[in-house]
């Protein structure tokens, strides 16, 4: 299946050579790529499964070639999804921020595209934020922001994965790794020889059973070395004030559709917008919002930002808003379904109310059922009223 997708926009010679990660056990993301470590050879580019963006990948490759990167992150303006509106006990209207904890925190010297700080609102032990001194002697004058986010796609340096692969404290990459490689940029090495002899610093942590030291890993040949100690570039010649073989950097994708896919508002957030994209990926060819073949019965709405597939049958009065339909889904009357994802062969007993969830293949939800923020998977049987709950499991007898 992946070879089949990845086919048309590869060169016809290129061979995939898939690894897959074993599923009986909760690996995270370092964990992972520790189990594959062995089958990287060269600078490597990472990329969350989760990711939707038509960012050229380019654009990253480039910010990390020309700084000779030792971590490239690609970054991109915080999405601001649709966001839930709640009554409290008062009758009020408040809004609810669907990203409240998980914002991160990011620097970034647009200038030099210098990655200086990069943590996540969830990561954070106290309410304050440290910062070290050697990166405030080198950037007395900086901008922390939130209104960034990291996108998972990163480009690392071979040696920075051996070190990742060696460290057992690590499990994330995002919440242990990444912030950990940017926070060393601006120390000092602890021992130069240790530079200059990985083998020995191996041996030394299989003796001593100590963390691995990242200055131990961090390599670059003479020719760098020199560039890098006579030259202004990167380091702005305070090459004695740090080691400065950690260099991280970041492109900031401004003008593009730049969204992880974590959530279920975030979920139902690129289905409508995937609309925008789609004359794009499909060049020139036609396409509807609400297939021809829809048949939508009196006095039944379907707002403009909707999305309807083939052989859809919609009763009457049913409202559909900010929402995606499925191909040969049927919907009974006084349906109303709200910033949601309903796939294909659904059926949608009348009196339902579909706000904020997604809907897999072959679902069947029983009249008057009331499903808010939930999941409901394949072939499920649904009746009754449920929030934020995810329907896996649940088959219940249709003939009562």
């Amino acid at each position: 299946m992946f070879s089949q997708a990845l086919k048309p926009c590869c060169d016809k010679k290129i061979k995939f050579n898939f690894v897959t990660i074993p599923d009986d056990e909760d690996l995270g993301t370092a964990e992972s790529l520790k189990f594959i470590k062995d089958k990287i050879e060269t600078d490597t580019i990472i990329v969350s499964c989760d990711l939707i963006t038509d960012v050229p990948f380019h654009r990253l490759a480039d910010v990390h070639r020309t700084h000779d990167a030792t971590l490239s992150v690609l970054m991109a303006p915080r999405v601001e999804v649709q966001q839930e509106k709640e009554a409290n006990k008062g009758g009020k209207i408040k809004t609810k921020d669907n990203e409240q904890g998980q914002k991160d925190f990011i620097s970034i010297d647009r200038q030099e595209d210098r990655l200086l700080f990069m943590l996540n609102e969830a990561d954070l032990d106290v309410d304050s934020i440290s910062i070290k001194k050697s990166l405030l002697k080198r950037y007395p004058s900086m901008m922390i922001q939130n209104d960034l986010v990291d996108s998972h796609m990163y480009i690392m340096k071979k040696w920075l994965i051996d070190f990742i692969a060696e460290n057992r404290s690590f499990e994330s990459l995002k919440a242990d790794a990444i912030p950990y490689v940017i926070n060393k940029q601006f120390s000092k090495a602890k021992q130069k020889e240790q530079q200059n002899d990985l083998n020995s610093s191996m041996a030394s942590l299989t003796e001593c059973n100590t963390k691995p030291d990242i200055f131990s890993f961090a390599r670059e040949d003479d020719v760098r070395s020199s560039v890098r100690l006579w030259s202004v570039h990167g380091d702005s010649g305070n090459s004695s004030e740090c080691s400065g073989v950690i260099r991280c950097h970041g492109y900031v994708a401004d003008d593009n559709l730049t969204v992880r896919i974590n959530d279920l508002p975030a979920y139902t957030h690129i289905n409508r917008e995937i609309t925008k994209l789609l004359p794009t990926i499909l060049q020139n060819q036609d396409f509807a919002k609400i297939h021809s073949t829809v048949h939508v019965k009196e006095k039944s709405q379907i707002g403009s930002d909707c999305i309807v597939g083939e052989s859809v049958s919609i009763s009457e009065n049913v409202s559909i808003k900010k929402s995606t339909i499925g191909k040969h889904c049927k919907i009974g009357s006084k349906v109303k379904i709200s910033n949601s994802v309903v796939m294909e062969y659904v059926t949608i007993e009348d009196g339902c109310s579909i706000q904020g969830s997604v809907i897999c293949n072959y679902a069947y939800i029983k009249e008057n059922s009331n499903l808010k923020d939930c999941q409901v998977g394949a072939n499920i049987n649904v009746r009754g009223d449920h929030n934020k709950e995810l329907l896996v499991n649940e088959v219940m007898d249709l003939d009562d």
